[in-house]
């Protein structure tokens, strides 16, 4: 099975590193070797710090549904049905 495209992994150390490629092609094999390649340490801020920056529009949006959700309460618009006497007076009167 051939594979093609590009494969992306990171590398566990930063530090010198050497690659070495084997090509297969029409005309044979061939070697290269890319050496004193310099990885540096992972680039920008500690992962706690991106995730944490990441939530908070998550966590804004959760505040915002719960206000709008504290103002508009939905269940203080629900009709309810009580029984008193002039209704019942009704219900007789259909009779």
């Amino acid at each position: 099975m051939s594979v093609w495209g590009l494969d992306v992994q990171s590398l566990s150390t930063a530090g010198k590193w050497s690659f070495t490629f084997t090509i297969n092609g029409s005309q044979g094999q061939g070697t290269g070797t890319l050496s004193n390649i310099t990885v540096l340490d992972q680039p920008g801020p500690p992962y706690a710090v991106s995730w944490s920056i990441c939530a908070l529009p998550v966590g804004g949006l959760i505040v915002f549904l719960a206000v709008a959700w504290w103002r508009h309460r939905p269940s203080r618009r629900l009709a309810v049905l009580e029984w008193s006497p002039v209704f019942s007076q009704m219900c007789r009167v259909g009779r």
